[in-house]
């Protein structure tokens, strides 16, 4: 019965000292995303009077995921804005965000879209 007892509370200590490393775990994942959504956010905030690098692209590409899977399209112009609309043949899609296109090769711009 004292052996039962005992292992009962190894156990429960165990459990404590799991629940403690979870807990700073969760912590230092919050700080972390905290941190990336404060470095995301300081990327895409433009200066005032920064010249847009893709305003006299062109061509641009748009990278999409579309009914069979993940699709990449080149398109004439310059790429589209952030947050305006892309009517393509299997419905509208958002622009996400405009970046350097994925892969090597020349560097070209690529709308990132969402559904």
């Amino acid at each position: 019965m004292l052996a039962l007892r005992q292992a009962a509370e190894a156990a429960t200590a165990r459990i404590d000292e799991l629940r403690a490393e979870r807990d700073d775990a969760l912590a230092a994942l919050h700080a972390a995303r905290a941190e990336v959504a404060d470095l995301g956010a300081a990327r895409d905030a433009a200066p005032a009077g920064t010249v847009d690098p893709w305003a006299n692209a062109q061509s641009h590409l748009v990278f999409f995921r579309g009914p069979e899977g993940y699709e990449l399209l080149k398109r004439g112009g310059p790429p589209p804005e952030p947050g305006s609309i892309v009517l393509l043949e299997h419905g509208p899609h958002v622009v996400a965000r405009v970046g350097d296109a994925p892969g090597p090769g020349p560097r070209i711009p690529c709308a990132y879209l969402v559904a």
